[in-house]
């Protein structure tokens, strides 16, 4: 009689699963934009990994309101946020030459949806370190958001997508630019 109850019970906490339909997961990537001329142009860049402390691993998410954040398990990206941009920055720019001249790295902080204002937000701080003589680095915070036509995952990819292409922009804009700040010994007296 208990073997009778144990298999009743085993079949009733399974018959959930059974009749629940299968999903499939959809992996999400960042689309390579076009690449500037100035990119092309730019010295030798070397972009090392960037930490992701945005709170999704590879899971998108997606901020319902200023207190909580859906995470989807459904839709995820191909990598973390962070080696995301790492990977989508290193495609971006020139990173040939045994020494390069600059290496930039960073931390993502945001990189989620946020459905009430239907943009997609990528946000956090980067690091431009000259690598030559005489030294020098430059620390820049970003928040940068695109808006999306459809409040579905492929648009939220294409959103995010225009976001790290914005970000590789004003990282060439600054190498350009030349913003630096030279280290203590470098400063003429």
């Amino acid at each position: 009689m208990k073997q009778v109850f144990f298999c009743l019970g085993l079949l009733l906490l399974s018959g959930g699963c059974m009749f629940a339909p299968h999903r499939e997961t959809m992996y999400y990537d960042l689309a390579l934009a076009e690449v500037p001329e100035k990119l092309n142009d730019a010295p030798s860049i070397n972009v090392l990994e960037f930490d992701n402390n945005s709170g999704g691993s590879q899971k998108m998410l997606a901020r319902l309101d200023q207190y909580r954040i859906l995470e989807d398990p459904f839709n995820k990206w191909v990598q973390s946020p962070g080696e995301l941009l790492s990977r989508h920055l290193g495609r971006q720019f020139n990173t040939f030459g045994d020494q390069p001249g600059y290496l930039v790295t960073g931390v993502v902080e945001v990189f989620e949806v946020n459905l009430d204002r239907q943009e997609f937000v990528l946000g956090g701080k980067y690091q431009i370190i000259r690598n030559t003589s005489p030294g020098g680095h430059f620390l820049r915070s970003f928040m940068i958001s695109e808006k999306y036509e459809e409040a579905v995952p492929a648009a939220f990819a294409a959103a995010a997508s225009r976001c790290a292409a914005a970000l590789a922009r004003q990282v060439n804009e600054d190498i350009v630019q030349n913003r630096w700040q030279e280290p203590a010994d470098a400063v003429p007296r």
